[in-house]
């Protein structure tokens, strides 16, 4: 059954990549606003989650560790590194940004290096080899496509602004797919702190979205957004709701996964999500996206890597 749900975590959050791309082409609301509606998504369903399953799987107390450690893990992984992917897959993608996004257990491991103390193994430098080389092998192709990966149906004044730079977009695209990554890592790290304060998966996840939540709408009024935030409200967009229901399935999958089996094993099916945003694209998304057999070595190359990690 572990295995099932860790499965299930890869087609979910895979899906949900797929469906933000999806939102953003339909251009009825821009990408921030689609984030927002993600996020609001999310916390009913944690709320109803919450109030069904939570109070009986651990010990329901607030502490300020605890608090701080899961407020954190919202910012840095439902609200910036979910941001930083949107833009990444509006530059290059859901699927390029989705093999990006798993490169986040790269960056944990860098992060014991670093902060730490920590000294990996042989086979983890190999990893990170592999993990590296799979990156650069997407880049170069990416690099490849120019424009052609660029959402067309967005705002008049955005598009413009792409037609003017396009051969820029996939660097962007890159760079961001990256940052996102970084910015999962370490929501993760400082969403496993905040589970040893406040033991409870499902408390801690509503307080992380809700956190998320505000800050989301806090930049977005700063923003001067304030009227497209009402317009997406008022008007749901499909694909975007259907990404929020995704993520949050993901999520709550991948910590009966957690609960069942080892981390490893969870880990390295969940890796698998690069390859069923590909799946899900071809599906959903028909021609619109461009892949070739490129995309899917590029794929294979970066997963093969991060399950040697995480198998050491």
């Amino acid at each position: 059954m572990g295995e099932l749900l860790a499965l299930l975590n890869a087609v979910f959050m895979g899906t949900a990549n797929v469906c933000a791309r999806k939102g953003m082409n339909e251009g009825k609301i821009d990408k921030f606003s689609g984030l927002f509606l993600t996020l609001v998504v999310n916390n009913i369903l944690n709320v109803v989650f919450l109030l069904t399953f939570g109070f009986g799987q651990g010990k329901v107390t607030f502490n300020l560790p605890g608090l701080a450690y899961n407020i954190l893990a919202g910012i840095s992984n439902s609200f910036t590194g979910r941001w930083t992917l949107f833009c990444s897959i509006a530059y290059i993608g859901a699927s390029r940004a989705g093999i990006l996004k798993i490169v986040t257990p790269l960056f944990a491991i860098l992060g014991g290096v670093l902060l730490l103390n920590e000294k990996p193994s042989s086979q983890a430098w190999l990893g990170i080899l592999i993990i590296l080389s799979g990156v650069a092998f997407i880049s170069i192709e990416t690099s490849k496509t120019k424009g052609q990966l660029a959402v067309t149906a967005a705002s008049a004044s955005e598009t413009n602004t792409k037609k003017s730079n396009k051969s820029s977009l996939p660097v962007k695209g890159i760079i961001l797919g990256l940052l996102a990554s970084l910015f999962f890592a370490g929501g993760n790290i400082c969403r496993k702190l905040g589970v040893l304060y406040i033991p409870n998966p499902f408390l801690s996840v509503t307080l992380g979205s809700f956190a998320a939540l505000i800050s989301a709408g806090l930049i977005l009024l700063a923003c001067g957004k304030g009227k497209e935030l009402l317009i997406a409200l008022k008007n749901i967009n499909k694909s975007y709701l259907l990404a929020g229901i995704f993520t949050s399935l993901a999520l709550y999958c991948l910590f009966g996964s957690l609960q069942l089996i080892p981390i490893s094993i969870t880990s390295s099916i969940g890796a698998s999500e690069a390859l069923f945003t590909i799946l899900a694209s071809r599906v959903l998304l028909g021609n619109k996206e461009v892949l070739n057999w490129r995309v899917v070595t590029g794929a294979l190359i970066v997963v093969s890597g991060v399950i040697l990690l995480i198998l050491m």
